[in-house]
């Protein structure tokens, strides 16, 4: 959802817009995102955020983090136990940032991984090394010819072989050829996990064997065909040990029935096909009301409310977004939010049409767009004490001249500096005052005071969308210059989690840059690169810039008098900066710019933002000098 344009620069009459977003790299060779505001999820650590420190809400944010937003707008928050929990998702799906990155000393230890666990058993039983393939490979599952990754063995699977061979190797003996045996078979069933197409299938027993052999065996092989993908097999086995009351693995071949189905409508059918995920259901539900199976009973009821996120997506949302929006889930909080995103992930157009009494996803469909600025402002007139409906209300705003806007701005600078919402409502208060023509130097003024009452203690985001606002009513160009560049707030790469970064520069955001670069008028640019007051990496590519405007202009005036900067400020340009400014001719002169902009691919009339891979825009390169 772009905000809407704003006011022109100040002296520079340039229209801006897009204020504060981002985007992603241009395409090219490098997958590095750098971004002056991360727009996918708030500043890490989370744990700010999640404790009501929210800054700046981006739109763009994921649901997860919009819902714990409006957690803290609502007036319900999220008590400690909670914002654990609520940590502990966002370090599952920021997966592979370190918890530390996330929230330092507030996420619990990791429990022991049950691959590590059992290829330790595995191992001390055996005496040699993992097969092939080992668990840890295994557990990573696969990946279909359609580039899906499919989590074929979970960690359960792990847990419970460490367990059965604890289990078998007390009853057995260490040395007991049964016991090698079942290890043996447990090997094969794991080689199935990351490669299905194998077929790696444990032999039948012979009758000879004993019963608890031959039972294991039974399971090992079922197994197999379930993790090989081979579903028909797997039910006609699983349902067999089912239905054998003497098996000691009768009730979890219940529950695996269950899955079977779950995997055979996810991987095995179209997935539009909704019918065997009916039956999964149904197969959970009647494994439910089977007495004999009341160890399994806990573990079915999770699994039919993972199910039914598949099967009844539009029956649920309304069910979890109830409970979220009443909050005091505790540690349920988390999962809470995961199955909520989840089945609203399958049923995106409620985001558009959820009845009035949903409040969450009617919240969220309003601050992602998908509802209209009215909307907002009639739940927020029914809610006039909710920070949450001011907030949807400002952040849907796109028609500066809408005479309900006065009142609403007036609103929203009566928010306190302790309230979760100041950030927000300020910024959006800010930049509505400013399209309606409100004086500069009131404005100014604002953002100022702003600035001191959110202190230091927010995020770089939220201080580089308040730089930006600075830098759009700048009165003059010194004004512009202080405020444009900013420290990114971090990069990501492949479209990852966006991390802080010490080493990256400081640099102007890319709407900036691109504005700049399309309004600027070349007096401008050689006026920053004279000025002082641009950081040194930024200023040195302002120069570089302003020098090749200055020739591709044939404004040789402007060129000279910007030359002997641009060399101090970028020594690897000094020997061809010089082949120009020598030059006796003009065709020597032309082809010496050509030769300098040839040799250093970095060159271009344009500033470059920080959204633009690693380099930023800052850093000359090029070959060395050749005549």
């Amino acid at each position: 959802m772009k905000r809407i344009a704003l006011l022109s620069l100040g002296l520079f009459g340039i229209v801006l817009s897009g204020l504060g977003d981002s985007r992603p790299a241009d395409a090219c060779s490098s997958s590095t995102e750098v971004v002056a505001i991360s727009t996918r999820h708030p500043d890490l650590p989370l744990s700010p955020f999640v404790a009501g420190h929210l800054g700046v809400l981006e739109p763009t944010y994921a649901r997860s983090h919009l819902i714990v937003a409006y957690a803290w707008l609502s007036g319900k928050g999220l008590d400690p136990t909670a914002q654990r929990s609520v940590l502990e998702l966002a370090q599952k799906r920021l997966s592979p940032v370190d918890a530390a990155k996330v929230a330092p000393g507030l996420i619990s230890a990791p429990a022991p991984d049950p691959v590590a666990l059992w290829e330790k058993e595995r191992a001390r039983v055996l005496g040699i090394a993992p097969p092939a393939a080992p668990a840890s490979t295994s557990a990573a599952g696969y990946t279909t010819s359609s580039y899906v990754t499919i989590d074929n063995c979970l960690a359960d699977s792990f847990r419970v072989a460490k367990d059965t061979l604890l289990d078998r190797e007390q009853r057995l003996g260490a040395a007991s050829p049964e016991l090698i045996g079942w290890v043996r078979g447990q090997d094969m069933v794991f080689v199935n996990c990351a490669e299905p197409t194998k077929k790696s299938i444990p032999p039948a027993l012979p009758a000879a064997a004993s019963t608890s052999a031959r039972a294991d065996r039974a399971y090992q092989i079922a197994s197999a065909h379930f993790y090989a993908n081979s579903f028909d097999d797997a039910e006609k086995r699983y349902r067999a040990i089912a239905a054998d009351k003497t098996s000691p693995w009768s009730s979890i071949s219940g529950y695996m029935l269950a899955r079977v189905r779950m995997r055979r409508a996810t991987i095995g059918h179209d997935p539009s096909d909704t019918a065997e995920l009916g039956r999964a259901l149904t197969e959970v539900d009647a494994q439910l009301r089977d007495p004999a199976r009341v160890t399994m009973h806990a573990s079915l009821r999770k699994y039919r409310d993972l199910v039914r996120l598949r099967v009844e997506p539009k029956k649920i949302l309304p069910e979890l977004s109830a409970k979220l929006a009443a909050g005091g889930l505790g540690a349920d909080t988390g999962p809470a939010i995961d199955d909520y995103t989840t089945a609203l992930d399958l049923e995106e157009t409620v985001l558009e049409k959820a009845p009035p009494s949903d409040e969450l996803t009617s919240f969220l469909g309003a601050v992602q767009g998908k509802r209209t600025f009215d909307f907002a402002m009639t739940k927020h007139a029914a809610s006039p004490s909710s920070e949450a409906w001011l907030v949807a209300a400002l952040m849907t705003a796109t028609h500066a001249t809408d005479s309900r806007i006065g009142p609403l701005v007036q609103e929203a600078l009566a928010v306190v500096p302790s309230s979760p919402a100041f950030a927000t409502a300020r910024f959006h208060a800010i930049r509505l005052m400013a399209a309606r023509g409100a004086p500069k130097a009131t404005v100014s003024d604002l953002v100022r005071k702003t600035r001191t009452d959110l202190g230091t203690n927010v995020g770089l985001s939220t201080r580089n969308a308040y730089a930006g606002l600075a830098a759009r009513i700048a009165p003059d160009l010194v004004t512009f210059l202080r405020e444009a560049p900013v420290l990114p707030a971090g990069s990501s790469e492949d479209g990852g989690p966006i991390e802080f970064d010490p080493k990256l520069p400081v640099a102007l955001p890319p709407e900036l840059a691109d504005a700049i670069s399309l309004g600027l008028p070349l007096s401008i640019y050689k006026d920053a690169t004279l000025s002082t007051v641009l950081p040194q990496g930024v200023r040195a590519h302002f120069a570089a810039t302003t020098w090749v405007r200055a020739n591709l202009l044939g404004d040789r005036a402007t060129a000279a008098s910007v030359a002997a900067v641009t060399g101090l400020l970028n020594p690897a340009l000094v020997p061809y900066i010089a082949k120009v400014e020598q030059a006796r001719t003009e065709d020597e002169r032309r082809m010496g710019f050509l030769f300098a902009i040839l040799k250093f691919p970095t060159l271009g009339p344009g500033v470059d933002g920080c959204a633009r891979g690693d380099r930023c825009g800052h850093e000359v390169r090029g070959g060395a000098l050749r005549n």
